[in-house]
């Protein structure tokens, strides 16, 4: 089953409007995050201040749309009826938001650096004993229960975000039906061996 990571607030669809100083593009949006459910899901587009979900409470993000659902507030909730969204690993229906506050359109944004941690950034290299490097991304989590695309992490492994490919047609450590080349990961999350890493 897909997993929910947060909901907010629709802020912005113009794909010209700036989101960490780069154009939002298309087949995207920009939302304020109002409730954080998986606080160490990786950002669509990290920075080296905000890499997770947890660290985006309270945060505009870019997000694509691909991967929302428009909910439906109660009144009750809001005062009268608005869109939140749901960003999540893939469309998913989802019951209702816990914390939609009374919002306009375009609400203002506190972004402070408090708890916002800088991810550990490494060197991908070759699973098959080339000693090739074949990306570059940064380290978001080593916990062996965090799941990576439905399968859990296990031990002496990382949940490593693929930043740069520098050999595309290199294969992934745990390939599956959707998932088999590093280029396939760029922007994405990857499981990666510990002892196959090199931290710069």
């Amino acid at each position: 089953m897909d997993e929910v990571f947060a909901e907010g607030v629709i802020c912005s669809t113009d794909k010209d409007e700036l989101i960490d100083n780069i154009p939002l593009g298309l087949n995207a949006i920009i939302l304020i995050v109002d409730l954080v459910l998986k606080p160490e899901a990786c950002l669509w587009r990290p920075s080296p201040e905000m890499f997770v979900m947890g660290d985006a409470l309270k945060t505009k993000i870019a997000w694509p749309v691909l991967r929302l659902e428009l909910m439906d507030v109660p009144e009750q909730a809001v005062g009268r009826r608005s869109s939140t969204l749901s960003a999540s690993n893939t469309i998913r229906t989802c019951k209702g938001a816990q914390e939609v506050g009374r919002r306009s359109s375009t609400p203002s944004v506190s972004t402070t650096s408090t708890g916002k941690r800088v991810k550990k950034k490494c060197i991908l290299l070759d699973c098959n004993n080339s000693g090739g490097k074949v990306a570059e991304g940064r380290v978001c989590s080593t916990d062996p229960a965090v799941l990576i695309h439905h399968v859990p992490l296990g031990p002496n492994a990382s949940k490593v975000w693929v930043e740069v490919s520098k050999i595309d047609d290199a294969c992934v450590w745990r390939p599956n039906s959707e998932i088999e080349y590093i280029s396939d990961e760029i922007g994405s999350t990857v499981a990666w061996p510990n002892d196959k890493l090199l931290f710069i």
